[in-house]
Protein backbone atom coordinates (compact mmCIF):
# COMPACT_ATOMS: atom_id res chain seq x y z
CA UNK A 1 0.00 0.00 0.00
CA UNK A 2 1.16 3.14 -0.98
CA UNK A 3 0.38 6.77 0.90
CA UNK A 4 0.90 10.18 0.44
CA UNK A 5 1.02 12.48 2.96
CA UNK A 6 0.54 16.23 2.56
CA UNK A 7 1.59 18.91 5.12
CA UNK A 8 3.56 21.80 5.52
CA UNK A 9 5.32 20.77 8.63
CA UNK A 10 8.12 18.50 7.95
CA UNK A 11 7.87 17.16 11.77
CA UNK A 12 4.40 16.42 10.89
CA UNK A 13 5.06 14.78 8.14
CA UNK A 14 7.80 12.34 9.87
CA UNK A 15 5.62 11.82 12.27
CA UNK A 16 2.65 10.25 10.36
CA UNK A 17 5.23 8.60 8.18
CA UNK A 18 6.66 6.88 11.00
CA UNK A 19 3.40 5.84 12.52
CA UNK A 20 2.34 4.11 9.49
CA UNK A 21 5.46 2.39 9.41
CA UNK A 22 4.82 0.91 12.58
CA UNK A 23 1.49 0.32 11.97
CA UNK A 24 2.77 -1.84 8.59
CA UNK A 25 5.09 -3.66 10.86
CA UNK A 26 2.59 -4.73 13.31
CA UNK A 27 0.21 -5.86 10.60
CA UNK A 28 3.11 -7.15 8.65
CA UNK A 29 2.25 -5.79 5.41
CA UNK A 30 4.70 -3.28 2.73
CA UNK A 31 4.07 0.04 3.40
CA UNK A 32 5.36 3.14 0.99
CA UNK A 33 4.76 7.06 1.79
CA UNK A 34 5.52 9.80 -0.33
CA UNK A 35 5.23 13.40 1.22
CA UNK A 36 4.88 16.72 -0.37
CA UNK A 37 5.46 20.48 1.44
CA UNK A 38 1.99 21.60 0.32
CA UNK A 39 -1.43 20.83 -1.95
CA UNK A 40 0.03 22.13 -5.03
CA UNK A 41 3.33 19.63 -5.38
CA UNK A 42 0.62 16.68 -4.63
CA UNK A 43 -1.49 17.86 -7.64
CA UNK A 44 1.67 18.55 -9.64
CA UNK A 45 2.35 14.85 -9.06
CA UNK A 46 -0.51 13.06 -9.01
CA UNK A 47 -1.42 10.22 -10.59
CA UNK A 48 -5.63 8.30 -10.45
CA UNK A 49 -5.16 5.34 -8.32
CA UNK A 50 -1.70 5.56 -7.66
CA UNK A 51 -2.34 6.05 -3.60
CA UNK A 52 -4.27 4.16 -1.32
CA UNK A 53 -5.10 7.34 0.44
CA UNK A 54 -4.24 10.61 0.74
CA UNK A 55 -3.05 11.88 4.19
CA UNK A 56 -4.10 16.01 4.05
CA UNK A 57 -3.40 18.70 6.67
CA UNK A 58 -6.28 21.60 6.44
CA UNK A 59 -4.24 24.58 7.65
CA UNK A 60 -1.29 25.24 5.09
CA UNK A 61 0.24 27.79 4.10
CA UNK A 62 -0.56 28.54 0.06
CA UNK A 63 -3.53 25.66 -0.77
CA UNK A 64 -5.46 24.69 2.09
CA UNK A 65 -6.53 21.42 2.63
CA UNK A 66 -10.07 21.60 1.63
CA UNK A 67 -9.01 23.57 -1.42
CA UNK A 68 -6.70 20.72 -2.33
CA UNK A 69 -9.06 18.22 -1.71
CA UNK A 70 -11.75 19.86 -3.81
CA UNK A 71 -9.05 19.64 -6.70
CA UNK A 72 -8.17 16.53 -6.39
CA UNK A 73 -12.12 15.41 -6.14
CA UNK A 74 -11.74 15.96 -10.36
CA UNK A 75 -8.65 13.99 -10.88
CA UNK A 76 -9.71 11.19 -8.84
CA UNK A 77 -13.02 11.03 -7.23
CA UNK A 78 -12.42 8.15 -5.38
CA UNK A 79 -9.58 8.81 -3.88
CA UNK A 80 -9.45 7.95 -0.14
CA UNK A 81 -8.96 11.53 1.79
CA UNK A 82 -8.04 11.38 5.63
CA UNK A 83 -7.91 14.82 6.81
CA UNK A 84 -5.38 15.43 9.79
CA UNK A 85 -5.85 18.57 12.23
CA UNK A 86 -5.73 21.00 14.89
CA UNK A 87 -9.76 21.88 14.59
CA UNK A 88 -12.97 19.90 13.59
CA UNK A 89 -14.01 23.77 12.81
CA UNK A 90 -14.09 22.30 8.63
CA UNK A 91 -15.48 18.82 9.61
CA UNK A 92 -18.63 19.30 7.87
CA UNK A 93 -16.31 21.03 4.55
CA UNK A 94 -14.64 17.99 4.27
CA UNK A 95 -17.16 15.25 4.69
CA UNK A 96 -18.89 17.62 1.74
CA UNK A 97 -16.03 16.45 -0.61
CA UNK A 98 -16.68 12.51 0.67
CA UNK A 99 -13.63 12.33 2.91
CA UNK A 100 -12.90 8.94 4.19
CA UNK A 101 -11.89 10.33 7.64
CA UNK A 102 -11.01 13.06 9.88
CA UNK A 103 -8.67 12.87 12.67
CA UNK A 104 -7.29 15.84 14.94
CA UNK A 105 -3.45 15.91 15.49
CA UNK A 106 -2.42 14.42 18.44
CA UNK A 107 -5.15 12.01 18.77
CA UNK A 108 -3.75 8.67 19.90
CA UNK A 109 -2.08 6.49 17.74
CA UNK A 110 -5.22 4.07 18.25
CA UNK A 111 -7.22 5.91 16.48
CA UNK A 112 -5.23 6.28 13.10
CA UNK A 113 -4.95 2.80 13.33
CA UNK A 114 -8.39 1.82 13.66
CA UNK A 115 -9.19 3.61 10.43
CA UNK A 116 -6.56 2.37 8.89
CA UNK A 117 -7.85 -1.23 9.68
CA UNK A 118 -10.87 -0.31 7.63
CA UNK A 119 -9.01 1.45 4.68
CA UNK A 120 -7.27 -1.87 4.53
CA UNK A 121 -10.56 -3.92 4.73
CA UNK A 122 -11.32 -1.61 2.01
CA UNK A 123 -8.38 -1.96 -0.40
CA UNK A 124 -9.12 -5.49 0.18
CA UNK A 125 -12.35 -5.51 -1.34
CA UNK A 126 -11.20 -3.47 -4.11
CA UNK A 127 -8.52 -5.88 -4.98
CA UNK A 128 -11.91 -8.74 -4.83
CA UNK A 129 -13.96 -6.74 -7.17
CA UNK A 130 -14.77 -8.13 -10.30
CA UNK A 131 -13.54 -7.25 -13.18
CA UNK A 132 -15.68 -7.65 -17.44
CA UNK A 133 -12.80 -9.07 -19.87
CA UNK A 134 -13.09 -8.39 -23.41
CA UNK A 135 -10.43 -8.42 -25.94
CA UNK A 136 -10.06 -5.33 -28.07
CA UNK A 137 -7.12 -5.08 -30.72
CA UNK A 138 -6.25 -8.35 -30.13
CA UNK A 139 -5.36 -7.32 -26.65
CA UNK A 140 -7.22 -8.83 -23.36
CA UNK A 141 -8.45 -5.56 -21.40
CA UNK A 142 -9.70 -6.09 -18.08
CA UNK A 143 -11.87 -3.60 -16.40
CA UNK A 144 -13.16 -3.42 -12.83
CA UNK A 145 -17.14 -2.82 -11.73
CA UNK A 146 -16.22 0.11 -10.06
CA UNK A 147 -14.35 1.42 -12.91
CA UNK A 148 -17.06 0.59 -15.73
CA UNK A 149 -19.06 3.97 -16.39
CA UNK A 150 -20.93 2.12 -19.63
CA UNK A 151 -21.94 -0.63 -22.14
CA UNK A 152 -23.37 0.32 -25.05
CA UNK A 153 -23.81 -1.61 -29.02
CA UNK A 154 -22.73 0.32 -31.94
CA UNK A 155 -22.88 -1.11 -35.23
CA UNK A 156 -24.43 -4.62 -35.77
CA UNK A 157 -21.22 -6.42 -33.98
CA UNK A 158 -19.98 -4.43 -31.37
CA UNK A 159 -19.74 -3.11 -27.82
CA UNK A 160 -18.41 0.51 -26.97
CA UNK A 161 -17.15 -0.21 -23.28
CA UNK A 162 -16.64 2.91 -21.38
CA UNK A 163 -14.75 3.43 -18.03
CA UNK A 164 -13.90 6.40 -15.38
CA UNK A 165 -10.58 7.44 -17.22
CA UNK A 166 -12.43 8.67 -20.82
CA UNK A 167 -11.07 5.25 -22.22
CA UNK A 168 -13.51 3.82 -24.76
CA UNK A 169 -12.73 0.07 -25.79
CA UNK A 170 -14.39 -1.46 -29.26
CA UNK A 171 -15.29 -5.34 -28.69
CA UNK A 172 -17.42 -8.52 -30.47
CA UNK A 173 -18.69 -9.74 -27.23
CA UNK A 174 -22.31 -10.16 -26.97
CA UNK A 175 -24.57 -7.29 -25.39
CA UNK A 176 -27.18 -10.57 -23.70
CA UNK A 177 -23.84 -12.47 -22.30
CA UNK A 178 -22.56 -8.52 -21.23
CA UNK A 179 -26.07 -8.05 -19.78
CA UNK A 180 -25.95 -11.53 -17.65
CA UNK A 181 -22.74 -11.18 -16.26
CA UNK A 182 -23.19 -7.48 -14.83
CA UNK A 183 -27.03 -8.15 -13.76
CA UNK A 184 -25.33 -10.04 -11.26
CA UNK A 185 -24.23 -6.43 -9.23
CA UNK A 186 -26.84 -4.02 -8.09
CA UNK A 187 -24.76 -1.30 -9.33
CA UNK A 188 -25.68 -2.27 -13.24
CA UNK A 189 -29.07 -0.95 -14.95
CA UNK A 190 -30.06 -2.00 -18.50
CA UNK A 191 -31.34 1.78 -20.03
CA UNK A 192 -32.86 0.10 -22.92
CA UNK A 193 -31.73 -2.57 -25.52
CA UNK A 194 -28.42 -2.26 -26.20
CA UNK A 195 -27.39 0.47 -23.18
CA UNK A 196 -26.07 -0.47 -19.74
CA UNK A 197 -24.66 1.81 -16.98
CA UNK A 198 -22.85 1.98 -13.70
CA UNK A 199 -25.45 3.55 -11.14
CA UNK A 200 -22.30 5.28 -9.36
CA UNK A 201 -22.10 7.33 -12.54
CA UNK A 202 -25.49 8.73 -12.79
CA UNK A 203 -25.95 12.54 -12.08
CA UNK A 204 -29.58 12.88 -12.96
CA UNK A 205 -31.97 10.84 -14.95
CA UNK A 206 -34.59 12.20 -17.16
CA UNK A 207 -37.34 11.21 -19.36
CA UNK A 208 -35.22 10.50 -22.65
CA UNK A 209 -31.45 10.35 -21.21
CA UNK A 210 -29.21 9.57 -18.58
CA UNK A 211 -27.05 11.98 -17.31
CA UNK A 212 -23.30 10.91 -16.56
CA UNK A 213 -21.49 13.05 -13.99
CA UNK A 214 -18.48 14.85 -15.49
CA UNK A 215 -20.75 15.08 -18.22
CA UNK A 216 -22.39 13.13 -21.18
CA UNK A 217 -25.39 11.38 -21.60
CA UNK A 218 -26.61 7.74 -22.13
CA UNK A 219 -30.53 7.18 -23.73
CA UNK A 220 -32.80 5.14 -22.37
CA UNK A 221 -36.24 3.12 -23.23
CA UNK A 222 -38.78 6.21 -22.65
CA UNK A 223 -41.46 3.63 -21.69
CA UNK A 224 -39.39 2.85 -18.92
CA UNK A 225 -38.27 6.20 -17.63
CA UNK A 226 -40.27 6.66 -15.00
CA UNK A 227 -39.56 3.02 -13.16
CA UNK A 228 -35.72 3.81 -14.46
CA UNK A 229 -35.96 6.91 -12.46
CA UNK A 230 -37.11 4.81 -9.33
CA UNK A 231 -34.02 2.19 -9.50
CA UNK A 232 -31.91 4.82 -9.61
CA UNK A 233 -32.89 6.79 -6.81
CA UNK A 234 -33.47 3.49 -4.44
CA UNK A 235 -29.45 2.56 -5.21
CA UNK A 236 -28.23 5.95 -4.42
CA UNK A 237 -30.73 5.96 -0.71
CA UNK A 238 -28.65 2.49 -0.21
CA UNK A 239 -25.64 3.66 -1.33
CA UNK A 240 -25.67 7.19 0.75
CA UNK A 241 -26.69 5.27 3.68
CA UNK A 242 -24.30 2.83 3.17
CA UNK A 243 -21.75 5.49 3.39
CA UNK A 244 -23.18 7.51 6.30
CA UNK A 245 -23.21 4.15 8.32
CA UNK A 246 -19.54 3.55 7.25
CA UNK A 247 -18.39 7.56 8.43
CA UNK A 248 -20.70 6.96 11.88
CA UNK A 249 -18.10 3.88 12.45
CA UNK A 250 -14.74 5.89 11.68
CA UNK A 251 -15.77 8.90 14.19
CA UNK A 252 -16.62 5.94 17.04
Amino acid sequence: MRFAIVDDDRRDREHLAELLREYAAVNRMELETDEFPGGRELLDAYRPLAYAAVFLDIYMDGMSGVDTARALRELDRRAPIIFLTTSMEHMSAAFSLHTYDYIEKGTPKERLFRSLDELLNVHTRLLNTPRLTFVSNRTEIGVSYLDLVSVCTVGRNYLEIADAEGERWKTRLSFSSVEKELSRDDRFLTLMRGVIVNLDYVEDMGEKQCVLRGGGTLPLNIHGAKELRSCWRNYAVRAARAEAESDRRRRQ
